[in-house]
């Protein structure tokens, strides 16, 4: 049994492991690795894996946005959905269940989106990115860290989105259905109804087949492991508990390792692939998306695995997810290595009100500040 109140409980083993297994994936997927291992193209570097990249890749492959050097449907997106859905099944965990202020979680998901594109990756792709040596990653840890803080101290004052309740099983497999129909259009049809990138990240990618199967593997290992970037640090300040901060470390060390051994390390802040040392964009960005994980009981890739093993809720975050993803070039708020705009941090600073405007008014701190100020 955990010793609550101290940070010297046992090592939560599966989160460990399955962050040990996410971080090689990630790496193995990236340009350099894929390069070396089968003298074949692969996915950006520093990018194998990012949650909010690929689906924004995938927005622009089915035509929901006009950046051209971001359209490439990334076979790892459903891969995850399918795995995490064989593994919840497997598991026999495969239980749906939704209706928790959908509406809500929409917008915190579309929030976290923007985010994480101010910053230039999600948690995931911190995380790599930090393994591959971007000292920048070090600087969204920290306000990450923060973020999530500052969402503990909401759930502290009992706040939630609401009660979950359970749906008839049939409709936890209508998300893994569509993701597998998409991935055999893909497969069978590919550029006739699919956009392809010529140029930029879009059109760097890894073997389709390669990318699927190991996007499976993800889903599938982070399910059982619980995998998610938010929870360590949500349980170290909300519990005292830091039985899961060892999957962090394992993930980064684990990059760091095959990212030395291939040669793609690059230490340092400048000149890193696919990313800027704007210090106040990286530090809006990962806070908006620490806070927005904390209030949603997930980080992206979090929300991407619970959709495919069920939870309806989460499905609904990953539309806001795609919609907000899908229409931040429009509005210009998209940071690019050569561009961080202004818009890009009022909207994350605005995002960041909204949220803790809803989580102060729908908690009992609301209570407490009305009632001290009646008292005055």
């Amino acid at each position: 049994m955990d010793q609550p109140g101290t940070t010297r409980s046992r090592w939560d083993w599966p989160y460990i492991a399955s962050a040990a297994i996410i971080a090689a994936v990630g790496v193995v997927l990236a340009g350099g690795v894929m390069q070396k291992l089968f003298g074949a193209a692969g996915n950006p570097p520093n990018m194998g894996l990012c949650v909010n990249c690929f689906l924004r890749d995938m927005a622009g492959s089915l035509g929901l946005h006009k950046a051209d050097v971001a359209w490439y449907f990334r076979p790892e997106i459903p891969g995850i959905i399918i795995g995490a859905y064989l593994a919840s099944l497997a598991m026999r965990e495969h239980k749906p269940k939704g209706g928790q202020n959908g509406l809500m979680r929409f917008f915190f998901g579309a929030f976290m989106g923007i985010g994480a594109m101010i910053f230039l990756g999600c948690t995931t792709r911190m995380a790599l990115r930090l393994g591959g040596g971007d000292l920048n990653a070090l600087v969204g840890f920290g306000a990450f860290a923060v973020g999530v803080f500052a969402g503990t101290l909401f759930l502290k004052k009992e706040f939630t989105l609401g009660e979950q309740k359970e749906f008839p099983a049939v409709t936890g497999t209508v998300l893994p259905l569509v993701a597998l129909t998409f991935l055999v259009l893909f497969f069978v049809l590919g550029d006739k109804i699919f956009k392809f990138s010529a140029k930029g990240p879009g059109s760097m990618r890894a073997d389709m087949y390669v990318s699927a199967g190991l996007g499976v593997l993800v889903g599938a290992v982070a399910y059982w492991g619980r995998f998610c970037f938010m929870k360590p640090f949500r349980d170290l300040f909300l519990m005292k508990s830091g039985r899961a901060l060892g999957g962090v470390l394992a993930f980064v060390v684990v990059a760091s390792v095959l990212n030395l051994a291939f040669g793609t390390y690059k230490f340092g802040f400048k000149d890193q692939p696919l990313a800027h040392s704007a210090f106040v964009c990286n530090c809006l960005g990962m806070f908006t998306v620490g806070l927005a994980a904390v209030l949603l009981d997930g980080c992206p890739i979090r929300q991407l695995v619970k959709a495919g093993s069920g939870d309806m809720d989460s499905g609904v975050t990953v539309m806001g997810l795609i919609a907000a993803l899908s229409l931040s070039d429009n509005f210009g708020i998209t940071c690019s290595p050569a561009a961080q705009p202004t818009s890009a941090g009022f909207t994350a600073s605005f995002g960041i009100a909204v949220m803790a405007g809803v989580a102060l008014f729908g908690s009992a701190a609301w209570k407490s500040i009305y009632g001290y100020v009646r008292s005055k």
